[in-house]
């Protein structure tokens, strides 16, 4: 997986975006922060998996290309250049 964060840096991309199946699936959700990775939101009941309703957790990563973001949009939307920060629902910290 760092290779292909590598990559999309080598490319130019500025944010990665992953979508984690299942809420509780901590090992998937901890390997996404050791590269990154910080979550941002949670969609509520959209899987079905193992015969149980599953949350899906949104995560993203701001790369370290330089240049690409607007200082003055970023202000405008209310953004930080960090990303955007939610805890509302559990974590596996």
């Amino acid at each position: 997986m760092s290779a292909l964060l590598a990559e999309c840096e080598a490319r130019g991309l500025r944010q990665i975006v992953a979508v984690i199946g299942d809420s509780a699936n901590c090992a998937s959700i901890g390997l996404h922060k050791s590269l990154g990775f910080r979550e941002v939101g949670v969609l509520r009941s959209v899987g079905f998996k193992f015969g149980r309703w599953v949350d899906s957790l949104l995560m993203q990563r701001i790369g370290t290309v330089t240049g690409l973001i607007n200082p003055a949009l970023t202000a405008f939307v209310g953004l930080s250049t960090a990303g955007p920060t939610m805890t509302a629902w559990p974590t596996c910290d």
